[in-house]
């Protein structure tokens, strides 16, 4: 296994782990949302702002995680794995814009940056694979 196949698995990983995170704190944004709405907050709206942004962005980042670990294992079964990375990084921005909360907002960055990477080495393992053919 080359390295740059080593460094998308590790990415893919992390954007698995991450994609999770970024799930669990979608929902305890919005119960929290809920529970500050009946209380007058002023901000109470925002919460249900990021729920569907990052839930789709953890969603996406599941899929995307996992196509990178099978695609550095089998780089021929990469697939569509740079276009989930590069909407990933897009919903992970939009998620970080209408975040509630500022885990949500770190970790939706995080995940952005790491889909960033994972594309990029999307691109160095196909590139790999096309000069062995």
């Amino acid at each position: 296994m080359s390295s740059n196949r080593k460094m998308l698995k590790i990415l893919s990983l992390l954007q698995f782990a991450l994609s999770i995170v970024v799930i669990v704190l979608a929902v305890v944004a919005k119960v929290g949302g809920q529970a500050a709405a009946g209380q007058g907050q002023l901000d109470a709206m925002r919460p249900y702002l990021d729920l569907p942004a990052a839930l789709a962005l953890g969603a996406l980042s599941v899929a995307s995680s996992v196509m990178g670990i099978r695609g550095a294992n089998r780089p021929s079964a990469l697939g569509s794995h740079r276009v989930l990375c590069v909407l990933a990084v897009v919903l992970g921005v939009v998620a970080a814009v209408f975040a509630g909360s500022v885990a949500v907002l770190a970790v939706s960055a995080i995940t952005a940056v790491d889909g960033l990477g994972a594309a990029v080495y999307d691109g160095k393992v196909q590139k790999e694979l096309e000069e062995r053919r």
